[in-house]
């Protein structure tokens, strides 16, 4: 997200390093009129560590206001990043459906703008989203939803690599049909 842009730092250390900053960073940042790109990006770094650690039930109230001050500052490549952690921030608390409804918009954003480690990172999000609700203790059928995603150009690749980690250990069943 270009120099300085925190949301990329690799590793256990940084996240920690990451949370501290980016906590504090979006206190000062929160009502900041109009919404600037700083604002932008420190939320969306924060909103992708609650989903990760999934420690604060605030998780997706960060998330949405990231997407929201990305959107209104025009910032394409975070507005697709805070869509993806959105996402699976969702879908950790159960919702496959509202999940792949904010997976699929990020996806479209970093495919549009050419922006390889989202594109990536979304369709990653994807494949394991649809890996955990297939193989969950409760597993699920796909919803309609799942095939716009696995139809997208240049899902091809992704989609290979989707139905080999959705195949169950040891088993020779084929994944889901997507």
């Amino acid at each position: 997200w270009g120099e300085g842009g925190g949301g990329r730092e690799g590793g256990a250390a940084g996240v920690c390093v990451g949370a501290l900053q980016a906590g504090g960073e979006r206190r000062r940042l929160a009502h900041a009129h109009p919404p600037t790109l700083a604002r932008a990006r420190v939320t969306a770094s924060l909103g992708q560590i609650l989903m990760i650690t999934l420690q604060s039930t605030d998780r997706l109230a960060v998330c949405e206001e990231a997407v929201m001050v990305a959107r209104t500052v025009g910032a394409r490549e975070i507005e697709s990043h805070a869509l993806t952690s959105l996402g699976l921030a969702t879908f950790y608390l159960g919702d496959l459906e509202a999940a792949l409804a904010h997976l699929r918009p990020g996806l479209d954003i970093a495919l549009r703008i050419g922006s390889l480690a989202d594109a990536a990172r979304a369709y990653a999000t994807v494949v394991d989203v649809l890996h955990r609700a297939v193989h969950s203790p409760a597993p699920r059928d796909l919803p309609q939803a799942t095939l716009p995603i696995t139809t997208a150009p240049g899902a091809a690749p992704f989609l290979r690599i989707a139905i080999h980690f959705t195949r169950a250990p040891g088993s020779v069943r084929s994944g889901p049909r997507v």
